[in-house]
């Protein structure tokens, strides 16, 4: 891979184990199928020229779409989830880069930091909910960027659940 790594997780899995804080890997190799109470990954829609991963967590099935925003220099990427009704609390990594900026859009759920990690918790709740998790290269001399490109961000994005029925014809 050529260029610049923007963020990154360490090597492990991307999502808690369901209700707890841990992100201790049970596989005997880091990589391979996780155990299904975990993690259990349905496939992919392609919807026009977006992607929407499906994949579950625990019990709570998750739709996400990658986007890239790029905005007077700045280049953000863009995560877009739509996360289902939860029976237990659920906590992602996001990034443990050194001075990744890192921003949420939309209620639902709120950002961890503990240093350079950034995690987002999403509380137990009978409702799907719908956010965005915005993440670009540190530094001070894009930090004023980038908060403004936040707050610029919508604060809805499409309805995954809706691109995953069939896209216009290719």
């Amino acid at each position: 891979v050529a260029g610049e790594q923007v963020f990154g997780t360490i090597k492990r899995p991307g999502w808690a184990r369901p209700g707890t804080e841990t992100f201790d890997d049970p596989r005997p190799l880091p990589y391979g199928p996780m155990p299904r109470d975990w993690g259990r990954w349905n496939g992919l829609y392609r919807h026009g020229d977006r992607v929407v991963l499906s994949y579950r967590v625990g019990k709570t099935e998750v739709l996400e779409s990658p986007g890239l925003v790029e905005r007077d220099g700045v280049s953000i990427f863009a995560r877009h989830l739509r996360i289902g009704p939860r029976g237990a609390a659920l906590l992602a990594a996001v990034s443990d880069t050194a001075g990744a900026h890192v921003e949420l859009v939309g209620g639902g759920a709120r950002l961890v930091r503990d240093g350079d990690q950034v995690r987002m918790l999403v509380p137990e709740g009978r409702e799907a909910v719908d956010v965005t998790l915005l993440i670009a290269a540190g530094g001070p001399e894009s930090a004023a960027a980038f908060k403004r490109l936040v707050a610029d961000a919508p604060v809805t994005s499409v309805r995954l659940d809706e691109l995953t029925r069939g896209g216009p014809a290719r």
